[in-house]
């Protein structure tokens, strides 16, 4: 059975390689719901635009909005697509992020592109985005007559404690972050670390991104809301929530998202609570 967008980390099957974790649904207060997912994926989607090939410099056209992967076509076994975004030149990017590399990680990918293209007869372009424990990674399968490639964006050659100092004395002496370096906050935890869990470097993003301009801190938080999602799971990104809102962030992130969205999930939370009680 396909995901569907809002599900937990933990329930998508058969990828060992993935570098999402935990095991159980979140149990706290709060519950990611679908409907607050994709508040958090249009975030991310402006956020990234044309980030891909001016940052990374990769042949990948500009990013237009989430492309929604729950279509009745796509019910075919995909457990655990990340992200898909429509581009410009009616193309779609295929994002994924992998904490390491294994011999089924591109065959499986190339599994989900083409399962993509036969619903959508769309083109596909597919960015793998390695986390620290990655330097090196195959990026095609060459077969007679046809050749699958990939994207590879390597994050875990980038020294991520400098990265963070060095924004954190742009931030502090109020000087405007250029867009590489709005890229590097939100990619960070991705980066390698020397001391900080990588819990704490996504915390401290999100802190370093509140001090940002709108819209850029709105785009920013919720791609890096999007991002501890992918990789420490459920959670975590539901624990990063109730700490935000404390604070008028969340809902500036969110806006009407957060009433329908977290409402829902708190309902649901509610809901589950009393029955695991009986």
């Amino acid at each position: 059975m396909a995901t569907r967008r809002g599900d937990p980390p933990s329930s998508r099957q058969g990828d060992a390689g993935k570098s999402r974790r935990g095991g159980r649904r979140a149990s706290g207060r709060f519950q990611i719901t679908a409907h607050a997912l994709d508040g958090l994926l249009k975030h991310e989607a402006e956020f990234l635009a044309d980030a891909l090939s001016t940052h990374f410099h990769l042949p990948i056209p500009r990013i237009i909005r989430p492309f929604p992967t729950e279509l009745p076509q796509l019910d075919l076994h995909i457990e655990r697509l990340d992200d898909v975004f429509e581009t410009e030149g009616d193309a779609l990017l295929h994002m994924e992020h992998q904490s390491d590399h294994t011999p089924d990680t591109l065959p499986r990918f190339l599994q989900y592109d083409a399962a993509l293209h036969r619903a959508t007869k769309k083109a596909i372009y597919t960015a793998v985005i390695y986390g620290p424990n990655v330097r090196r990674a195959p990026s095609s399968i060459r077969m007679p007559g046809w050749t699958y490639r990939v994207h590879n964006i390597y994050l875990g050659r980038r020294d991520g404690d400098r990265v963070y100092r060095a924004l954190q004395r742009a931030l502090a002496a109020g000087t405007p972050l250029t867009s590489g370096q709005r890229i590097d906050l939100v990619f960070q935890p991705l980066m390698r670390q020397k001391r900080r869990p990588q819990a704490k470097v996504f915390r401290d993003a999100v802190e370093q991104a509140g001090l940002l301009p709108e819209p850029d801190r709105e785009r920013a938080i919720g791609s890096l809301l999007v991002l501890a999602y992918h990789v420490l799971g459920e959670t975590a990104l539901n624990s990063m929530v109730e700490e935000l809102m404390a604070t008028n962030l969340l809902v500036k992130v969110l806006g009407e998202h957060i009433e329908k969205g977290f409402q829902q999930g708190l309902e649901q939370g509610i809901e589950q609570g009393a029955v695991q009680a009986r």
